[in-house]
């Protein structure tokens, strides 16, 4: 009688080694699918990047909370700018980079914050004389405040409308004050200015009278 064999029994005998080496290669195979995958994520994550937000008009608190949630470090400078409508102290009044700068996950983004370090100054602009000798009227244009040293480098200015008066907020420190008025002939605008200098303090109001005499 003739004994039949089955497929896989044959296949066993002929190549008995064969499906001993087959999990060896799946695991090969797994292990070098697991290698490309992770350097895939490796790549992505160094070249990872987020931009930067918008944190202009908020307290320095608030926007590094902000920065630090977007994946970013923050680092503050302190500023005392003069301007005639300064920000709320503590109010972050520039960033850089920019809002909206693509950087790396991580970067660094300097918060810009406004201090108080100004004092307060009321004035009045007026041309003197004209028509009515010794007489007054309110004079518009630019009052200029600048300090006797000029190697300081700095410089406010501050519109004034129709009804000469103006408060600004001026750094701390001792300022000329000039001024220029379109109610004046240019080649008497060197007239411009407030008697004496005048001293500002931080936190505190100094009145000045700012006047044109005009011939």
């Amino acid at each position: 009688m003739t004994e039949h064999v089955e497929p896989t029994e044959r296949l066993q005998e002929s190549n008995p080694g064969r499906f001993r080496r087959i999990p060896l290669v799946v695991l090969a195979g797994v292990v070098v699918f697991a290698i490309v995958i992770g350097a895939v994520f490796l790549v992505h994550a160094k070249t990872s990047t987020v931009s930067v937000p918008n944190v202009a008009g908020l307290t320095e608190a608030a926007a590094q909370q902000v920065v630090s949630k977007s994946g970013l470090a923050s680092v503050v400078v302190s500023l005392g700018r003069g301007t005639a409508h300064p920000p709320p102290p503590g109010t972050v009044v520039a960033e850089i980079p920019k809002a909206g700068t693509v950087v790396s996950d991580g970067s660094r983004v300097q918060l810009n914050v406004y201090l108080v370090t100004t004092g307060t100054v009321v004035g009045t602009f007026k041309l003197i004389g004209g028509p009515a000798p010794g007489e007054s009227i309110p004079a518009r244009g630019t009052v200029i405040f600048t300090p006797p040293k000029k190697d300081r480098g700095i410089s406010v200015r501050v519109t004034v409308s129709a009804t000469g008066r103006f408060v600004a907020h001026i750094p701390a420190g001792t300022w000329k004050v000039t001024a220029n008025s379109p109610q004046v002939n240019s080649n008497q605008r060197g007239g411009c200015a407030a008697v004496h200098l005048i001293t500002v303090k931080v936190g505190k109001s100094t009145h000045v009278a700012v006047r044109c005499d005009v011939p």
